[in-house]
């Protein structure tokens, strides 16, 4: 009995002498991980932050991005941008920006706020020997106009020979002369891109001299809006790209300029042409391939135009009746057109009988078709046993546009349904987008999209997008058993607290019946129920 105490003492002994050494080690462990913590923390702070560890070339790029889309959605009330919020983050990023030309090259020459010319000297010196983006705009303050803006230009033009784009706009025909006749001095050897609008009408005969293919001979870009823009006699033949919009009431003349812009690829033409008179095929622009004619009588200008290269087409805005439009022209001139975009609200005023045989006969190789959800009767009423948009045998994408889901979906239903099913053999199959937007929504009709979507979709890939949409306090989605639906909510404003919410039945475990994009500027929106996949995306 005795051996057996004295040995379990021993045994216990040395479990406490065993215990006594791993404490030993486990403090000598803990003490020697707090000075390792110490000494990583005093590493980490003697490293700067992580973005200032990244190379001036790419913090300059993340920059440059930051300011080039503040340039896009700025206030013309606001001379300054987030250049200036940055350089006030660190002493290094105030000295970086500072000496960085080319976040100094945008040059707002506002009227509405006072521009100082000592703000508009420190662009021009920091920018180096950069290209420059000027913007004249803005010039209605009676007391700061036009000697401010003849000093302003007085700064910037000896630097015209660095101008790569001018943006001109809203000011008053003062103002508007003082400029034009200061930019008709000058030439601009590196200027690409011109947008020039909102200038009061006038009959001096040097409007726009400062576009003389002499003075811009790199310009490949024009956009001219008003009541002026025929006062481009000559404009540079290298333009690749133009823009003409004018008064609808105005008339203008006919456009015998374009016949020696032979280097076009993008051209849109907006306003009144009732007085044209064009030779037919006098209009030979080899190279184009995207042509905006938002004109009140086509006919006449589409028959001049031989535009081999087009692919794709966007026609509205005309008042002339359709049949007399698209009847006559050449056959095959617009054989390479694969996107088609089409409106006939402006024509639906005078001409209530569209017909659009015709048109879908002159576009038979479109893969693309954009309408109105008030236009689709037209092409999706059988006549004679078929329908016009039989013609479009190699369609694969139809968009719709519409504002106003629940009446609108089910005229879509009656009319373009029939036609999908009846060319359910064609070996394309078609993709279906109905885009909803500039709407008020409350809540979505469940039934009406379960069968929507249920009878389509054996036949066809089918999505419905609410764009620019206003969501009212609780929106209720609810899915289907069957089929596929693909939901997308672009740039939605939320109205006070808006719930989303998905409700699915429980048989719904398999498949993806609900596909929902989120895309906002706001706050996010609560979210409840059990999508099998949902997609978010946005600023917060």
């Amino acid at each position: 009995m005795d051996s057996e105490l004295a040995k379990a003492r021993a045994e216990l002994n040395l479990l406490e002498q065993q215990e006594q050494y791993h404490l030993e080690q486990l403090y000598s462990t803990r003490n020697a991980i707090q000075v390792q913590r110490m000494q990583i923390k005093e590493i980490i702070s003697q490293r700067p932050v992580p973005i200032n560890r990244l190379p001036n070339e790419v913090l300059l790029r993340i920059f440059d991005l930051v300011i080039q889309a503040d340039r896009s959605e700025c206030d013309v009330h606001d001379v300054h941008d987030h250049r200036n919020v940055l350089m006030t983050v660190s002493r290094f990023w105030r000295e970086l920006i500072q000496n960085s030309p080319k976040l100094w090259t945008y040059i707002r020459l506002i009227g509405i706020t006072r521009c100082s010319t000592s703000f508009v000297q420190i662009h021009i010196d920091r920018s180096g020997q950069c290209p420059l983006d000027i913007e004249i705009a803005g010039w209605f303050n009676p007391s700061w106009q036009p000697p401010a803006l003849s000093n302003l230009l007085d700064i910037v033009l000896p630097h015209a020979y660095r101008w790569r784009s001018l943006v001109f706009s809203g000011m008053p025909e003062e103002c508007a002369l003082l400029a034009l006749s200061k930019l008709n001095g000058a030439a601009f050897p590196s200027l690409t891109h011109v947008n020039v609008s909102h200038i009061p009408g006038t009959n001096t005969p040097y409007d726009y001299q400062f576009l003389k293919p002499e003075n811009v001979p790199r310009l490949n870009n024009l956009q001219l809006h008003g009541a002026t823009v025929w006062n481009v006699l000559r404009p540079p033949s290298g333009l690749t790209s133009l823009t003409l919009s004018w008064n609808f009431a105005g008339g203008g003349t006919p456009p015998v300029l374009l016949s020696a812009l032979h280097s076009l690829k993008f051209l849109s033409l907006e306003g009144s042409t009732q007085t044209w008179e064009i030779r037919p095929n006098s209009i030979h622009l080899p190279l184009l391939e995207s042509l905006i004619c938002k004109v009140s009588h086509p006919g006449e200008l589409l028959r001049a135009m031989s535009v081999p290269r087009l692919t794709r087409f966007d026609c509205s805005d005309s008042l002339e009746p359709t049949a007399d439009v698209f009847s006559t022209l050449p056959f095959g001139s617009f054989s390479t057109v694969r996107h088609l975009s089409i409106d006939f609200a402006r024509n639906r005023q005078v001409n209530p009988c569209v017909r659009v045989m015709d048109l879908c006969i002159a576009f038979p190789s479109v893969r693309h078709v954009a309408l109105d959800v008030h236009d689709i009767r037209e092409f999706f009423c059988r006549q004679s046993g078929s329908y016009p948009a039989d013609h479009w045998d190699q369609l694969e994408i139809l968009s719709i546009r519409g504002n106003s889901i629940s009446p609108q979906l089910s005229e879509i239903q009656n009319y373009v349904r029939p036609w999908i099913l009846q060319r359910s053999h064609w070996v394309v199959k078609l993709a279906l987008r109905i885009e909803f937007s500039s709407s008020t929504l409350s809540e979505i009709d469940e039934d009406l999209l379960t069968t929507f979507y249920t009878s389509l979709n054996q036949y066809c890939s089918a999505e419905v997008c609410l764009k620019d949409v206003s969501l009212q306090h609780s929106v209720v989605i609810s899915g289907m058993e069957n089929g596929s639906l693909k939901l997308s909510l672009v740039r939605a404003l939320l109205i006070s607290r808006t719930n989303i919410n998905l409700v699915f039945p429980s048989t719904m475990c398999l498949g993806r019946p609900w596909d929902i994009i989120w895309h906002s500027q706001g706050t996010w929106p609560s979210i409840r129920g059990r999508p099998c996949q949902t997609k978010y995306s946005g600023a917060v």
